[in-house]
């Protein structure tokens, strides 16, 4: 369930701690072992590991981790949350609060752009104003 891609970021952000290199060949050991777990679960993991290892963990080790925290139904609830973790884990942010606007669009792909209520009260009232001059402009 974790692509390759996913993998490499999640092994970037260890990499970065642990002050490694990680290859490509790494990467695609990782996934081979790690891929059916979901992204956020392997993040998760990734998170608790470098908040008290001293080393960049192998995956036996992570895999430990999820098992002993419980870690994998946590993010299968709500696919919009999890795909907000993910977005947060991948761009290196704190909180939910330095979400971006091209940040939303990833999130919520389907919904439409914000349309603010006054645009959309100024069209209304523009209508009416035009439907009442015409009926004015006939009599």
């Amino acid at each position: 369930m974790t692509t390759l891609l996913e993998m490499s970021v999640i092994l970037k952000r260890m990499a970065t701690v642990y002050n490694q290199k990680v290859d490509a060949d790494k990467a695609k050991a990782y996934t081979t072992v790690l891929g059916r777990y979901p992204r956020m679960v392997l993040a998760q993991a990734a998170i608790r590991c470098m908040e008290v290892g001293q080393f960049l963990p192998k995956p036996a080790e992570l895999i430990q981790v999820i098992k002993k925290e419980y870690l994998e139904g946590e993010y299968y609830a709500d696919p919009t949350m999890e795909t907000t973790a993910w977005v947060c884990f991948r761009n290196g942010y704190s909180s939910y609060a330095e979400i971006t606007e091209q940040d939303c669009r990833e999130i919520f792909p389907d919904h439409e752009p914000y349309v603010p209520v006054k645009d959309i009260r100024q069209e209304k009232t523009q209508e009416s104003l035009r439907k009442a001059w015409a009926g004015y402009a006939n009599n």
